[in-house]
């Protein structure tokens, strides 16, 4: 049996903001420029393994690209609009189910932070990280690679501890909202 799991990844941003790849010369004001990749990710639950252990992490199909660049500090936060729904909208899934780690690069893609034990989603608003935490670079020359990878199922960090099989969810499709959120910190 296949189960896709649908992650739909929605940015608040400023559509009018440019692109930090763009030339902004210099700014007085506190300026963040976010540019953050709105693909789906989906989950694919194919083997038993797969419903036993979890699928997705450190990988190209699991995983959330964006840049920031600032000229102040900034953190990133998540929140999930609900629990995942079912496709006939009568079932959910906790959205504990799915955790997230991260890699923070710098213009010239040298490595600067990376977190590998998952922390779960939840539906209230999370601090994911701060731009010193990360050793994010100041300035709107410096383009910080961010990448989020996403997994589902794999009982790791502050997950559910229980595997997907052990939960029996009703086959099918289930999706849900992210709300990816870069704030300037005070």
């Amino acid at each position: 049996m296949i189960v896709p799991v649908g992650l739909i990844a929605q940015v608040k941003a400023d559509k009018k903001a440019k692109k930090p790849q763009d030339n902004f010369g210099k700014l007085s004001h506190k300026t963040i420029l976010v540019d953050i990749d709105r693909s789906d990710i989906n989950f694919d639950f194919v083997t038993f393994n797969d419903y036993k252990n979890g699928v997705g992490g450190f990988g190209k199909e699991h995983c959330t690209k964006g840049i920031v660049a600032a000229n102040t500090k900034w953190s990133l936060l998540l929140q999930a609009q609900g629990n995942m729904m079912h496709g006939n909208r009568r079932y959910f899934m906790p959205i504990n189910n799915i955790g997230v780690t991260y890699r923070c690069r710098d213009k010239h893609h040298r490595l600067l932070y990376e977190m590998k034990k998952p922390v779960a989603l939840s539906q209230i608003e999370r601090q994911l990280f701060t731009s010193k935490q990360v050793n994010a670079k100041p300035g709107l020359g410096n383009n910080n690679h961010i990448e989020l990878f996403w997994e589902m199922g794999t009982q790791k960090g502050n997950m559910n501890q229980k595997s997907i099989f052990e939960q029996n969810f009703k086959g099918g499709s289930y999706s849900v909202n992210i709300d990816i959120v870069i704030r300037e910190e005070l």
